[in-house]
């Protein structure tokens, strides 16, 4: 059993906390190239999607066709770029600002 867990532990990809938008940005210079980050970005979307589909929240992000992760990640860095103040909130709340505003609901 310990063989195993040592394999698992040597074959692992790293893991961190992201709490805010510093930690996300010290992590994830280029966000757009990172797989971790591109998946962090990923994860928010869909719950975002899920509960927009199920009327459990106001619709806020409307994303066109064809919006890929990478492009989300990249309206994030420079939402970053041009709002270094709030980098201490979540970065899960200012990524959902950022692509609101960048794919606002009519």
């Amino acid at each position: 059993m310990s063989r195993i867990f040592a394999i698992f532990f040597l074959f692992s990809t790293p893991v961190f906390a992201v709490g805010t938008s510093n930690d996300l940005s010290e992590h994830c210079p280029d966000p757009s190239v990172n797989t971790y980050c591109v998946g962090y970005i990923w994860g928010i979307v869909e719950a975002v999607d899920t509960l927009q589909l199920l009327d459990r929240m106001t619709p806020m992000i409307c994303l066109e066709s064809g919006v890929t992760n990478s492009q989300l990640a990249k309206v994030y860095g420079e939402w970053v770029k041009n709002n270094p103040s709030k980098l201490h909130y979540a970065a899960s709340s200012n990524f959902l600002v950022a692509i609101a505003n960048a794919f606002p609901c009519e």
